[in-house]
């Protein structure tokens, strides 16, 4: 029987809080203006702090313009979290700021476990999976000799590793994480020990930029962006 295990961790925790963050403000802006007038607290931004100071007050607050009152509530970690719509928008920042960092974020707070798992990629060719899902949990998936199959699960992010030298994502990594992306997911990438390649979005995903992605037009688009990060 292959490995599998499922952790909570810093960054699947993480992750999680950001999606929830992003997907209540998708939920309430009705246009696309709307969406990037939105913001979210400047805490969230932080690696470190962000995840502790949500959970002591309970209150994840946003802003989003032209909406009034709204509450939900979610479930991260095992730890229940209001989601509230706040019409003061001090010390808050674009949502855009969210996309654009949550990923790196996320990544840089499960770096070293990563990296181990990439290390092992390296040494025998067998592949790992690290799913990310919207209730804080990161599931571990071994795969075979140089190859992976990612499930059909809803995830917010997730990540395979390649060898040592392989940093990068094939045609049909490619694919895998625009369906992903599309589906309301944050990021998908493949992981080596030092390096990290992700597509993530940025926004709901332009029915454009999903065709020529699909069809092998790997040009950065306004809405799916590519990443290539050190680990």
């Amino acid at each position: 029987m292959k490995w599998q295990e499922v952790r909570v961790t810093r960054g699947s925790t993480y992750i999680a809080l950001a999606y929830a963050a992003i997907k209540f403000i998708e939920g309430l802006a009705e246009t696309e203006d709307e969406l990037w007038r939105s913001k979210v607290p400047a805490y969230l931004l932080d690696p470190v702090n962000g995840a502790r100071e949500a959970f002591d007050s309970g209150v994840v607050k946003v802003y989003v313009p032209g909406v009034g009152h709204e509450t939900d509530t979610v479930s991260v970690a095992g730890r229940r979290l209001t989601l509230e719509v706040d019409g003061n928008e001090e010390g808050f920042v674009d949502v855009g700021h969210l996309y654009s960092s949550a990923y790196r974020v996320a990544i840089g707070l499960d770096r070293d476990l990563a990296v181990e798992l990439a290390d092992e990629t390296t040494l025998s060719g067998i592949e790992y999976m690290l799913i990310y899902d919207e209730e804080g949990s990161l599931t571990l998936l071994e795969g075979e000799k140089l190859m992976v199959r990612i499930p059909r699960v809803r995830a917010v992010m997730t990540l395979h590793t390649h060898p040592e030298g392989h940093c990068g994502m094939s045609d049909k990594d490619v694919a895998s994480a625009i369906d992903l992306l599309t589906e309301g997911g944050l990021a998908s990438g493949s992981v080596t020990p030092s390096c990290a390649a992700v597509l993530y979005r940025y926004g709901l995903v332009d029915e454009e930029e999903y065709v020529a992605f699909k069809s092998g037009k790997r040009e950065e688009g306004r809405t799916i962006r590519e990443a290539l990060l050190k680990l």
